[in-house]
């Protein structure tokens, strides 16, 4: 079995969670002690009694949806994209072809002052003698 690794984000979930049970226990603790609260929840489920049969709904749908996108079946790390680093997008860029599918060549010198172009993006070059900005 491995062992609980301790970082900062591990420590906020777990105070995170001490504190939702600490308010729940103190929220029990007030309803069972407080004659006014009970009469308040009494009369709010009398005039809202929907609220909860479509909190129930809404999480029904929800959970359907996200199951037939694909969430449930591949789970959430292969419905989010894979982002890359700058390195691995300038490799990917460099082994594309010179002309896209539109038929409009790559640049890799500025139009108008012949200088090299510098990559700021997957598809955005920048020109640092007219200081103009290009898009693939």
């Amino acid at each position: 079995m491995e062992t609980l690794q301790w970082n900062k984000s591990k420590l906020m979930m777990f105070a995170e969670a001490a504190v939702i049970l600490f308010l729940g226990f103190w929220m029990i603790e007030e309803y069972a002690n407080n004659v006014y609260l009970q009469d308040y929840v009494a009369s709010f489920w009398a005039v809202n009694w929907w609220v909860a049969p479509a909190a129930v709904a809404a999480l029904v749908v929800v959970g359907g949806v996200s199951y037939y996108l694909g969430l449930g079946r591949n789970g959430i790390v292969e419905a989010m994209p894979e982002r890359k680093t700058a390195g691995e997008v300038r490799v990917a860029l460099a082994q594309k072809e010179l002309v896209t599918n539109s038929g409009v060549m790559v640049m890799d010198v500025c139009p108008f002052c012949n200088s090299p172009l510098r990559m700021v993006g997957e598809d955005r070059f920048h020109c640092r003698k007219c200081k103009r900005y290009f898009k693939r």
